[in-house]
C-alpha cells in the first residue's frame, strides 16, 4: 500500500495568519480573557456579513448550533424533514431537540431534497425542514424548496457546515431560511479545531442561542430560566476562526480554480459525471465529488487511487438510513440518496494543493476510469 501523498483535506493557514494568531493567543493568555471576548464579537460580526444576516452567535459545535435553532423553532414533539444524504448530526440534532426526523430522498443532480419525496412526506405533524447544502452546493431548486416550506408554514434551518461563502442567485448560504448553522470542524473551510455558529435575522432566536450557550442564564439578571449548558466557543478558538475566516476570499478563489481544473480535465471521461452547478450558483467547494457508473466502480476507483496513486478520496457519506443507529428511519423510499452517495467519489480539494497535485489527481483519475471502462 502506497503512503498517501495528496490528502483529501488539509487546513491551510498562511504564515502571516499563523503569526497573527500566535500573537493574539499570547495576548488572550496574558489578559486571561478566555471566553466571549473581543475575538468572539469580531468573529460573530464577520460571520453575519458573510451570511448576509443580521445576527450571528458562536457555539461549541455545529451540532449544538443545529439543536438550539431547531429547539427554538418548535421542533419538540413534531416531525422535521431532513435528507438522508447528509451527515449523521443533521439527523441526530433533530432528536436532540425533541423532534422526529423524517428522512427524505435526494435529487442526484442537485445533491439536495427530492421535491417529489418532500411533498410525499409532508403530514400534519411536519413542523419544518433541515436543509443540508451537501458538499457546499446550494440546490438548483432552492426557490422551489423555500416556496414549499413557506406555503405550508414550515420553518427552514440550513445546515451550512459545508457551505460557508456559498450562494445562489446572489443569496448567501445561511440567509435562505430562518437560521443557518456553520461548523469549524478541522476539515471545514474555516476551522478552529472545533466550534460552530448560528446565523439568523431573527433577533429572538439569536438571543435564545446566546442565553442557552451560557447555562440558560438571562442576560439581564443572570437567573437561569432554561436548561442550557456551557456551549460557548472559547476565546482561543474564536481567535483562530476569526483569522481563518479572513483567508476565505483567497482560499475560495483557489478552491474554484481547482474545481474548474477538475471539470476541464475530467470532462468527457467515460463513466464519470458531475453534479449540476447552475450558472447563478456559487458553491463553496468544500468537497468536489464526481460520480462513477456503479457502486462497484466507485469502490475499485477509491481503492486504486488511495493505494496505488497515494491520492486520498472517499464517498461523500454513508446514507444516514444505513447507519446502525438510524436504520429504523428507513421507510424503503430512499433509493436515489443511497445510489448517489455510494457512487460518489470526493477528490482532494483545499487551498494547500499545488498545481502539480491537481494535475496528478486528474491524470490518476483518467487512468483509473479508463481501466474501469475496459473491465
Amino acid at each position: 500500500m502506497m503512503k498517501t501523498t495528496i490528502p483529501l483535506f488539509r487546513p491551510h493557514f498562511p504564515e502571516e495568519t499563523r503569526l497573527a494568531i500566535a500573537k493574539d493567543i499570547d495576548s488572550i493568555l496574558r489578559d486571561g480573557s478566555l471566553m466571549l471576548g473581543a475575538h468572539n464579537v469580531a468573529l460573530e460580526s464577520a460571520l453575519a456579513m458573510v451570511a448576509a444576516t443580521d445576527c450571528a452567535a458562536t457555539v461549541n459545535s455545529c451540532t449544538t448550533a443545529l439543536t438550539l435553532a431547531l429547539d427554538f423553532l418548535g421542533t419538540r414533539g413534531n416531525d422535521v424533514l431532513v435528507p438522508s444524504a447528509s451527515f449523521i448530526t443533521s439527523v441526530s440534532s433533530i432528536t436532540f431537540a425533541g423532534g422526529r426526523p423524517v428522512l427524505v430522498d435526494s435529487n442526484p443532480e442537485t445533491l439536495s431534497f427530492s421535491l417529489d419525496d418532500l411533498r410525499r412526506k409532508l403530514t400534519p405533524q411536519t413542523r419544518g425542514l433541515l436543509w443540508v447544502h451537501l458538499t457546499g452546493a446550494i440546490s438548483a431548486e432552492a426557490d422551489a424548496i423555500v416556496d414549499f416550506a413557506r406555503s405550508h408554514g414550515l420553518f427552514i434551518v440550513e445546515d451550512c457546515a459545508h457551505a460557508l461563502g456559498a450562494e445562489i442567485g446572489g443569496r448567501k448560504a445561511g440567509s435562505l431560511g430562518d437560521a443557518g448553522c456553520f461548523s469549524f470542524y478541522p476539515t471545514k473551510i474555516v476551522t478552529s479545531g472545533t466550534g460552530g455558529a448560528v446565523v439568523t435575522s431573527n433577533r429572538a432566536l439569536d438571543a435564545y442561542v446566546r442565553k442557552m450557550r451560557l447555562f440558560g442564564k438571562r442576560p439581564d439578571d443572570g437567573q437561569v430560566d432554561a436548561l442550557g449548558n456551557d456551549w460557548f466557543l472559547d476565546e482561543i478558538r474564536a481567535c483562530v476562526a476569526r483569522h481563518h475566516l479572513a483567508c476565505v476570499p483567497q482560499q475560495a478563489a483557489r478552491r474554484q480554480a481547482i474545481a474548474d481544473a477538475f471539470r476541464d480535465g475530467l470532462r468527457g471521461v467515460p463513466g464519470i459525471t458531475f453534479p449540476l452547478v447552475p450558472e447563478h450558483s456559487k458553491p463553496s467547494y468544500y468537497q468536489f465529488p464526481v460520480f462513477l457508473s456503479s457502486r462497484d466502480d466507485q469502490q475499485r476507483a477509491m481503492v486504486r487511487l488511495n493505494d496505488e496513486f497515494g491520492i486520498q478520496c472517499k464517498k461523500i457519506y454513508t446514507p444516514t438510513h444505513e447507519e446502525i443507529c438510524f436504520r429504523q428511519l428507513n421507510d424503503g423510499s430512499l433509493h436515489q440518496a443511497a445510489d448517489m452517495l455510494h457512487r460518489s467519489l470526493c477528490l482532494p480539494i483545499h487551498a494547500a494543493l499545488s498545481d502539480g497535485d491537481v494535475a496528478s489527481v486528474i491524470a490518476a483519475v483518467r487512468i483509473v476510469a479508463s481501466d474501469l471502462g475496459k473491465s
